[in-house]
């Protein structure tokens, strides 16, 4: 078990995130959403689906968790899938898409969300920085992540809202075991297509 994501799972802004998430559901038949690989996030889906039985939720994420093992308690609750989700949002019905990002935002994935033809509400959350050295980033280095939304938004006729304050996510990789603040700048908007 890894005590980091757990630890990531329980703080007020994934609390935000699911509040919101729960309130764009309202009348949804279906729900397309990155992984909840944490305890508390399982939690949530499992009460997402008792509030709201009709809703078809489906998860993706390119790689296994390490507590996806048999007799999950959310079989049953969730579809997954192990793709790219913005392979995934370019054929999925959701009008709903919740985008919660380990890192930077790609250039393909602005690209792939541009053209996805049935989505209505993004939740997305990405770091400030790209750090992969093959792919290019949709931010150019010292970008601002609110200034880039804006204009991103304003180019293709959307709404776009920052949900709550950027925030750190604690790091403990730290000489010695410090636990500090240092860790990535994660930003979170909601998009809506008009």
């Amino acid at each position: 078990m890894n005590d980091n994501t757990d630890s990531f799972d329980t703080t007020p802004h994934k609390g935000v995130r699911r509040e919101t998430i729960h309130e764009l559901t309202v009348r949804q038949e279906k729900l397309l959403a990155t992984d909840y690989p944490g305890p508390i996030g399982r939690k949530f889906l499992r009460k997402l689906k008792a509030d709201r039985p009709n809703l078809d939720i489906t998860l993706v994420n390119k790689y296994s968790f390490a507590k996806d093992y048999p007799g999950d308690d959310i079989s049953g609750i969730v579809t997954k899938v192990r793709k790219d989700i913005f392979d995934v949002i370019q054929y999925h019905p959701a009008k709903v898409v919740d985008i919660d990002l380990f890192g930077g935002l790609p250039e393909y994935a602005v690209k792939a969300i541009e053209t996805a033809p049935n989505w209505r509400h993004i939740l997305l959350t990405f770091t400030k920085n790209w750090r992969h050295r093959k792919l290019p980033g949709a931010l150019s280095r010292g970008d601002d992540p609110a200034a880039f939304m804006e204009g991103w938004a304003k180019r293709n006729g959307w709404r776009v809202i920052m949900t709550q304050r950027p925030y750190r996510r604690k790091n403990k990789n730290v000489i010695m075991g410090i636990e500090d603040e240092r860790g990535p700048q994660y930003w979170t908007f909601l998009i809506e297509r008009r």
